[in-house]
């Protein structure tokens, strides 16, 4: 995806001519779309695990803002972890009140440092090398949850991978006010 379209979509949403369309969705077709597309397998073999917990059920959301986040995390798991061997895993999982994506890879993490200032505009990690990015993906990411009521969470372990945790609310009212 170009980040310059990332870019418009968001001053787009802030200044309030996109309003999201919020549409019942059904994550794991999308996820298995996003998967035939570009993870089975990707240029370098791996593919994507994808882990389903508990009953699934459609989730209230922006279509396109879903798959840029699918994808975008996605595709940061898969580009930080070349060097592994592991494949990065997706996990969705549905409780009463929310539905969680969580997506691991075995890459080369963030440094401590970098993790704090995740999510600003331009920040990337100062371990990335020649592993090229914009530093807009996670701040893309992180606007369009918080736009959903979600909540995001970010663990890492240099040289060991990353965990991004998304947590969004079932009750739909509470969402856009």
């Amino acid at each position: 995806p170009s980040h310059d379209i990332d870019f418009l979509f968001i001053s787009k949403i802030e200044s309030g001519r996109i309003k999201p369309q919020l549409e019942l969705l059904d994550i794991q077709a999308m996820l298995n779309e996003i998967k035939e597309e570009s993870y089975s397998p990707w240029t370098d073999g791996r593919t994507l695990q994808f882990i389903l917990k508990g009953e699934p059920r459609l989730v209230k959301f922006d279509k396109t803002m879903l798959r840029h986040i699918l994808s975008n995390l996605l595709s940061n798991a898969f580009k930080y972890s070349s060097e592994s061997t592991i494949n990065p895993a997706i996990r969705v999982s549905f409780t009463k009140q929310h539905w969680f994506v969580t997506v691991v890879d075995a890459g080369i993490g963030i440094e401590e440092e970098d993790l704090v200032r995740l999510g600003e505009p331009f920040v990337r990690g100062s371990n990335v090398g020649e592993i090229e990015g914009t530093g807009l993906g996670l701040m893309t990411i992180k606007f369009f949850v918080d736009h959903h009521n979600g909540f995001l969470r970010v663990r890492s372990k240099k040289n060991k991978g990353t965990m991004v945790s998304i947590r969004f609310p079932f009750d739909s009212n509470k969402i856009l006010k």
